[in-house]
């Protein structure tokens, strides 16, 4: 989660990662796209994190912000899975301290 100041950026601030496919019966992701507001075109634009997000096999990712709390949510998806999950990578922090500071851009910015 992090933290924002998010009155009237709701739209602006919901992003989610599609993965691109390829193959016929044994489909490989071979690249992801961002759909959503302006987070997801400044996400489509970072070439690097794109790369790192690939490399980490972190492709469905969903980004929420919840005006109620004032904050702006990023998860991986199965929500729901039923196994236990580790702890993420060094790298995953990495990546997700990205995308947070591509929020917090969007969210200091104000017109």
């Amino acid at each position: 989660m992090v933290q924002a100041k998010i009155d009237g950026l709701e739209n602006k601030l919901k992003a989610e990662a599609k993965s691109i496919k390829k193959g016929f019966l044994s489909k490989e992701v071979v690249g992801l796209k961002w759909e959503g507001g302006s987070l997801a075109q400044l996400l489509n634009a970072d070439s690097d994190l794109k790369t790192k997000l690939l490399q980490e096999g972190l492709v469905e990712i969903e980004i929420r912000p919840d005006k109620k709390n004032q904050y702006v949510r990023m998860r991986q998806k199965p929500f729901h899975s039923k196994t236990t999950l580790a702890l993420p990578t060094r790298e995953a922090f990495e990546i997700y301290d990205r995308i947070a500071q591509h929020i917090h851009s969007i969210a200091t910015a104000r017109p």
